[in-house]
């Protein structure tokens, strides 16, 4: 369930609103899939020091991608998050639901991933064409006026939240190719940012809590920034081919 924007009603309609489930499922459970570059299904994260990283010995990662992807969840669709945290038989223990004698860290949606997020969200509210494509009538002309009110909300969809999200259903039917995979790439980005604003505060409470050296640190497994602003500025100056664009943006290993 969804809360509204004050985070105090659920909204019950989830999954109907098909615009808003599909963009809070690609900045959360859909995130680490789209930003890894292997098919592991334990973590995609790692020791920058390797085996000679004391975080192994006192924090186990295996359960930090569907952790992550939790507060993903929470910052997108409510705007803020609690990372929770504790010691426990020398372990640290770090999760997104408050567990007894925990500290914990407040995080909010950053503006440089969405400007404004409560109106982000309530725009999904207010073009929401999901309703319209159940309708059932046999008036053509009444039908075709609802095909083409879906294609203006969707397209105003795209245009409000052009670079960081682009609407899955029926992007290719308006946009050219090459303009799709850009909006791709720039979403990819955008994930990328909100992944590694999550990533700096928890390798801070590894940090304080397990007194590490400030190299030893986890990283991310797969799609960096910059690699991400590369392919972005080989779209715009047209310097690559599509095709080898799209192998660079969907590769696995």
């Amino acid at each position: 369930m969804f809360q509204n924007i004050n985070g105090k009603e659920e909204i019950s309609n989830m999954n109907i609103n098909i615009e808003l489930r599909n963009f809070i499922e690609d900045y959360s459970s859909h995130i680490i899939i789209s930003l890894s570059n292997t098919f592991k299904y334990n973590s995609n994260f790692l020791f920058k020091r390797g085996s000679a990283s004391k975080i192994r010995d006192n924090f186990d990662i295996n359960h930090l991608d569907k952790i992550v992807e939790n507060i993903c969840y929470d910052l997108i669709s409510t705007g803020k998050s609690y990372i929770y945290y504790k010691i426990e038989d020398s372990k640290l223990i770090i999760t997104n639901k408050k567990i007894n004698n925990c500290k914990f860290i407040k995080l909010k949606i950053p503006k440089n991933i969405i400007k404004n997020w409560k109106k982000t969200y309530k725009m999904f509210s207010y073009l929401d064409y999901s309703n319209a494509l159940r309708q059932s009538t046999d008036d053509i002309s009444l039908t075709n006026n609802l095909i083409n009110a879906n294609s203006i909300a969707q397209l105003e969809i795209d245009k409000r939240c052009n670079p960081f999200y682009a609407s899955q259903h029926g992007i290719f039917d308006y946009y050219s190719e090459w303009y799709c995979v850009y909006r791709e790439a720039n979403k990819k980005l955008f994930q990328r940012k909100l992944l590694d604003y999550i990533l700096d505060k928890i390798n801070y409470i590894l940090y304080k809590e397990l007194k590490l050296e400030h190299d030893d640190i986890l990283l991310f497994d797969g799609f960096s920034q910059d690699e991400l602003y590369d392919i972005i500025t080989d779209l715009k100056n047209y310097k690559t081919s599509l095709g080898k664009i799209s192998s660079r943006l969907y590769q696995r290993k």
